[in-house]
């Protein structure tokens, strides 16, 4: 019980937006969104989806819930308080589908954001994952040379939207251009056995010139830790700019790495249920429009959701670092 209630008090802290300040403020649809607060990268989708939402003049909530249990209570929270959308940057793929199933039970329409999971209707990806590969491949090409061995190391085991993206990695190996790159091992550890595993693969492919990482998880800690070995192997994949900012240069073991718009995201995902909630827009659409002139795919269901592409892939740098680790 004394749990139960620590999740609550975590979980209950509440943005009161422009909505709220004039007389029509209480027939006001009230959107949410479940986060957990110690990852400053879903935090910031929060803030996009909240700025949507003061702009719309729409209340908002932002509950705040770090493990699987705590957001399936926040999502019955939610159901109970009579939200009318809610949005959430879930922990993992899998574990929110019994509470998902109580808001779908609800009439109440669910987007997810980095992550799809199974029991919402819509996930809000970054972008095409055949996109997205092929943007770092061609990047790895050029960085390389064209040729050389590579190896990829996946560091969140649950993480399983990202393994279409080896998958097609892997074909496009395949094709002429990219003959010449070779990629040796697939590592997969999501602990801090990654970093003897890597120290392994460097020993072990001593003409070993990059690692590439799908998932940011350690990407920081490898880079320091290559770094001071002095090692010749660079490394690059997806991670948080606030966590770069002193590893990234042409002269250092990250080059570059990648990520998305977040806040832009997040403010999407606000557009993409309040079109729902407003009946602009159903299950049978292809094409989704926030606002004249822009349009974003909607693509077959994965892990029962559609799929709503909005955005493109990344490059952080050293031209670029500054402004980002300002938001996240």
């Amino acid at each position: 019980m004394k749990k139960l209630l620590s999740v609550f008090l975590i979980i209950t802290i509440t943005l009161c937006l422009v909505g709220c300040q004039d007389s029509g403020a209480s027939k006001q649809p009230c959107f949410t969104f479940i986060v957990d607060k110690d990852n400053t990268y879903d935090v910031s989708f929060s803030k996009g989806f909240a700025q949507a939402a003061e702009a719309n003049e729409v209340a908002c909530t932002i509950l705040y819930a770090s493990t699987a249990e705590e957001q399936s209570a926040a999502i019955e929270k939610a159901v109970q308080e009579g939200a009318k959308a809610i949005a959430i940057a879930p922990v993992d793929e899998t574990s929110l589908k019994s509470a998902l199933f109580k808001a779908n039970q609800a009439n109440i329409p669910v987007v997810t954001v980095n992550r799809p999971t199974d029991g919402a209707d819509y996930f809000i990806n970054q972008a095409d994952f055949e996109v997205i590969t092929q943007t770092i491949l061609e990047d790895i090409y050029e960085l390389l040379d064209g040729e050389g061995q590579f190896a990829l190391v996946d560091t969140n085991m649950l993480g399983i939207s990202a393994r279409p993206w080896i998958s097609y990695l892997e074909n496009l190996l395949k094709t002429e251009k990219y003959s010449s790159l070779e990629l040796v091992e697939k590592i997969f550890a999501d602990d801090e056995r990654v970093f003897e595993k890597v120290e392994n693969l460097t020993t072990k492919y001593p003409d070993l010139k990059l690692i590439y990482m799908p998932n940011g998880n350690y990407l920081d800690e490898i880079c320091k830790r290559l770094e001071d070995k002095k090692s010749d192997v660079r490394v690059t994949g997806l991670a948080n700019p606030s966590k770069m900012k002193d590893l990234v240069g042409d002269d250092r073991v990250c080059p570059f790495f990648y990520l998305w718009d977040s806040e832009k995201i997040g403010a999407d995902a606000f557009s993409v249920l309040k079109a729902i909630v407003d009946g602009k827009l159903t299950k049978e659409d292809t094409v989704f429009c926030p606002k004249e002139g822009e349009e974003y795919l909607i693509s077959k269901e994965y892990l029962g959701q559609k799929t709503i592409y909005i955005s493109s892939i990344i490059q952080f740098n050293k031209n670029n670092i500054d402004y980002w680790c300002n938001i996240y």
